[in-house]
């Protein structure tokens, strides 16, 4: 199968454990990739609110090297690597290393994580999107990286869109008319990122998604559900979180994706509504910034 998914942590996590991609034992591996068809994955650098300034900056980019040498490895022509980074406080401050990042080909920053940093509030904070952010995003928008809105808490997010026109990207959150997490998507943020031209990566993290009793495959398919219902069938994807977050054991492996595919299809979305969502509403997107 062809698949697209919008945020992993996988190279962090093979950074911080010392592992690669070919003997990583997450959600995430060489092996895993070579069963697929086609894949495009955005692997994100991350860090935690704990890191700021020159620290944050350098641990960016000795991320930035491990990914390098570890793409040099990779020589499989199912694979798409997209560099994305999770924290704009990997920043370290100075918002002139947006330049540095987009020329080492990052292609989508997530502004915060779930805190506040130099740039907005993330989920656990109760600021808005900041001076600093906004001259961030400024020089995003020149060099082509992609606004992730996902952590932001309402006021940031609100902020962002008002201030941006380029489209936004929530890489890894999930509708909160259907499980109220902090971390998941209002209706009327949804239709800003639809409106926007942006996407919507679907999380497998289980807080975001489980409610009532209801698996995981059930409740992507009740997620999907109501983006289409709000005008979303250009906007939808996948973005798994895998090897950061904490997926259902039906759902906890690159592998596992075809079986949710087979789900959906059996729901009854149809083959051309689920090769947008699996691959081309991402595809296309990051093929207008290539």
């Amino acid at each position: 199968m062809i698949y697209s998914d919008l945020h992993c942590d996988t190279l962090t996590r093979c950074f911080e454990k010392g592992e690669s991609l070919f003997d990583a034992k997450g959600h995430i591996n060489y092996f895993k990739i070579e069963q697929l068809k086609k894949y495009r994955q955005c692997f994100a650098v991350f860090t935690d609110d704990s890191k700021r300034g020159d620290t944050a900056f350098c641990y960016f980019k000795r991320l930035v090297d491990f990914y390098e040498k570890e793409m040099e490895k990779i020589k499989s022509d199912k694979l798409t690597a997209v560099l994305t980074a999770e924290n704009g406080a990997l920043l370290g401050g100075d918002s002139d290393n947006v330049y540095f990042m987009a020329q080492k080909g990052v292609k989508m920053l997530t502004l915060t994580w779930n805190g506040e940093n130099e740039l907005a509030s993330g989920v656990l904070g109760d600021g808005g999107l900041k001076p600093f952010g906004k001259e961030v995003i400024t020089k995003m928008e020149k060099s082509g990286v992609y606004i992730d809105v996902s952590h932001l808490n309402e006021k940031s997010f609100y902020g962002v869109a008002a201030f941006t026109k380029t489209p936004l990207i929530a890489s890894h959150s999930n509708c909160f008319s259907l499980v109220p997490h902090r971390r998941n998507l209002k209706d009327e943020q949804i239709k800003l990122i639809i409106e926007s031209g942006g996407l919507i990566g679907l999380c497998f993290h289980t807080p975001f998604l489980l409610s009532g009793g209801l698996g995981s495959f059930e409740m992507l398919y009740r997620n999907i559900h109501r983006i289409l219902s709000l005008g979303g069938e250009d906007a939808i994807c996948f973005g798994s979180d895998f090897d950061g977050g904490a997926p259902e054991s039906c759902i906890d492996s690159l592998q596992k994706v075809k079986n949710l595919y087979a789900y959906l299809k059996g729901r009854g979305l149809c083959g051309q509504l689920l090769e947008k969502i699996f691959f081309s509403n991402a595809q296309k997107l990051f093929l207008q910034n290539s």
